[in-house]
């Protein structure tokens, strides 16, 4: 329950939000005090949050058409939304005025008279069908003693008479909740003070026709527990979404660093395969070179022919310096000196041995040959 100019006052800067947004073709939806922000500098700026349920109800200046689906009903929160959301109706801009009304009957009166049925829709729109259809006097029965309940009566009234599809007359509401200002003498720039307080702190003191004394009103716990349940059912959806806030963003940085390892692990597999592939190469290449370095003699193993048996001194003495260079570069890839034997080596080895024998044993028989000839013509 909140003093009856800080619920008037935030009417009126309510009305002046809507009137704006429909004036854009969209519709609210959702109207209640844990959707409604104060300024952070200024706290008399009133800012309307949340809009999940927001609906355009006129796309291309075309007003949607009345239509009832009872699939759809009971749409928004259900102490406040309105008449229409209960049947399955598109909302409209009456629909919203509604559900304004609804809030400020709450904030001032600090409870509403289907509180009892929140669990049973169908009966909430039945008490709100029997509010809306005896105004004014639906709502000066449930008013505390003293409150201004009059004004929210009138302005459920004008709301109650708008069509559908009909443009509510947003200076007469205005008009209604600024006269009830005057009366009381408040000012639609006071400072908004929205901290609960008694039915004797809202509305002063009731005089009674059986007494001649002023009795101030006995303060009732009960009037003040949906405000308070309000206020912290709101405390806690907020500090529930910083907590999901929170770990949504914790889960973000955990998915980042995660794909920034995977990135530089990526890089890390495709720098050693690229060194792997060619020191492979060049271990192919010398391998190769080897292989036509080494291989002189015929498929046959018979010894090359003459012409390039002169040759065989030179390419045994390059083949050694190849031979070498192969031993180092193999050196070089497997990390270690003298553990790396290739069996084209070791063959090349005895086929050197025995090149080397044969070439001895025609020397040797080509100088018998020559002394034989000079013994043969000397004698």
């Amino acid at each position: 329950m909140f003093k009856d100019h800080i619920v008037l006052n935030l009417g009126l800067k309510m009305l002046h939000v809507l009137e704006y947004i429909h004036e854009n073709e969209y519709i609210h939806g959702d109207i209640k005090a844990a959707n409604i922000l104060l300024g952070f500098k200024d706290s008399n700026k009133v800012y309307l949050a949340d809009y999940g349920l927001s609906y355009r109800y006129s796309p291309n200046q075309i007003h949607k058409k009345y239509e009832e689906r009872p699939k759809k009903g009971h749409n928004g929160t259900i102490e406040y939304t309105s008449i229409d959301a209960h049947k399955g109706v598109a909302p409209s801009r009456r629909s919203d005025l509604e559900i304004l009304g609804y809030c400020m009957l709450h904030w001032m009166c600090g409870k509403l008279p289907w509180e009892q049925y929140l669990n049973k829709p169908e009966l909430v729109l039945e008490a709100k069908t029997k509010l809306m259809e005896k105004l004014p006097e639906s709502v000066t029965q449930i008013s505390p003693c003293g409150a201004k309940c009059g004004e929210i009566a009138k302005f459920l009234s004008l709301v109650k008479k708008l069509g559908y599809d009909e443009r509510p007359n947003y200076h007469m509401l205005q008009k209604i909740l600024l006269d009830g200002l005057k009366e009381i003498q408040k000012d639609f720039n006071d400072f908004l003070d929205f901290s609960p307080v008694s039915e004797v702190e809202a509305h002063g003191y009731c005089l009674y026709n059986h007494a001649a004394t002023i009795k101030p009103v006995r303060h009732d716990i009960r009037t003040t527990q949906p405000v308070e349940k309000c206020l912290n059912e709101s405390k806690t959806s907020l500090t529930r979404s910083r907590m999901v806030q929170d770990k949504v963003k914790e889960d973000m940085d955990a998915k980042w660093e995660e794909a920034k390892e995977n990135e530089n692990s990526l890089e890390k597999d495709k720098k050693y395969k690229k060194k792997n592939k060619m020191e492979e190469n060049h271990f192919n290449k010398i391998t190769q070179n080897l292989t036509k370095a080494y291989f002189l003699q015929d498929a046959s193993g018979k010894l090359p022919n003459r012409k390039r048996q002169d040759e065989i001194n030179p390419r045994k003495t390059q083949l050694q310096i190849k031979k070498k260079y192969a031993e180092d570069e193999c050196n070089k890839l497997t990390g270690s000196d003298g553990q790396y034997e290739d069996e084209y080596l070791i063959q090349q080895e005895a086929n050197d041995d025995q090149i080397e024998f044969s070439w001895r044993k025609w020397c040797l028989l080509l100088v018998f040959l020559i002394i034989s000839i000079v013994i043969v013509t000397l004698y």
